[in-house]
């Protein structure tokens, strides 16, 4: 399963989120830091009559990162995947193609479309709390290019990738001669396989809006419960258990499962940072249930310290 090169694109992916994560969590940490010292309130004038005029001004950076996880996952993903393939089927792909043909095929799935009167239209709503303006549903930004949208943005890249493989594979390229430069030469390339993305995300689309749903509706279905399944302990009993089970037979179980758990968990930390509670998010595994790696070896490491004889 390690070697399955989605699994391991994936993987990829979410290391790459990481930093931004950070990034974007150590901003909103600042911003909350005056409930911290409640009980002093002198840091809460304090931040009120200095930090707070500029909120808006530095909780860009988290709106940047935190609020638009899946544009970060979609473009690793793809890059990740297109050069595994490239590398190991020794096509001709480049990563970086693939990265753009994904996040354009993300970014066609995210306007809200409706059928109404047999006609498509994109849903607009101004009522507080649910701005939706061409179909684009706002909220620090995009609200879709947050976590909401990380599991579309996983679909919507292998499936990108794949076709992109496709087109190379059977030559629906247009080949430039050896004189023309690289960066002009990559964009024909890249063009057919991007008609043929666009026609299926299209074909998808529309499909999907004439049974009344979108995409992320009904990506939402499975995903949801998997999600659901992580903030339980039966759950999470499952998700351990299965990952020592997977060691035993010599797989990195860690690497395997957690490829599917970490996107679940970076989207519970973004839902917790706009008042959710949810327990398994952003580093739970490292901090409580593993403490030490992938053999919870502190504890050994501690056992060693004070009980061993020499």
């Amino acid at each position: 399963l390690a070697q399955f090169k989605v699994v391991r694109a994936i993987t990829a992916a979410g290391m790459a989120a990481v930093p931004f994560t950070i990034v974007g969590s150590m901003f909103l940490v600042f911003s909350i830091l005056p409930q911290a010292f409640s009980f002093w309130p002198i840091v809460a004038d304090i931040f009120s009559a200095s930090f707070d005029k500029f909120t808006s001004l530095y909780m860009v950076a988290n709106y940047a990162t935190m609020g638009s996880l899946s544009l970060y996952f979609v473009l690793s993903l793809a890059y990740e995947l297109t050069k595994i393939y490239a590398e190991e089927e020794e096509l001709n792909m480049n990563p970086l193609n693939g990265a753009l043909l994904a996040l354009m095929a993300f970014v066609m799935t995210v306007p809200q479309i409706i059928f109404d009167g047999g006609m498509m239209k994109t849903v607009t709503s101004l009522k507080e709390g649910a701005v939706i303006a061409d179909g684009w549903a706002m909220g620090n930004g995009v609200a879709r290019f947050g976590t909401t949208g990380i599991f579309t943005a996983i679909i919507m890249a292998i499936v990108t990738v794949l076709i992109y493989r496709m087109c190379v594979k059977h030559n629906w390229v247009i080949k430039m001669p050896e004189a023309v430069p690289e960066g002009v030469s990559r964009g024909f390339t890249a063009l057919v396989p991007g008609f043929v993305v666009a026609f299926v995300v299209i074909f998808i689309n529309g499909l999907l809006v004439a049974m009344g749903t979108d995409i992320f509706k009904v990506i939402a279905i499975p995903f949801g419960f998997v999600s659901n399944l992580t903030n339980s302990w039966i759950g999470l009993m499952i998700i351990y258990l299965l990952t020592q089970l997977l060691w035993i037979v010599g797989i990195h179980g860690a690497n395997i499962v957690f490829a599917f758990v970490s996107p679940i968990a970076l989207a519970n930390m973004a839902e917790n940072a706009a008042g959710g509670h949810f327990a398994v998010a952003g580093e739970f595994s490292n901090m409580f249930v593993i403490a030490g790696g992938s053999g919870a070896t502190l504890g050994l490491c501690l056992y060693i310290a004070f009980a061993s004889k020499s």
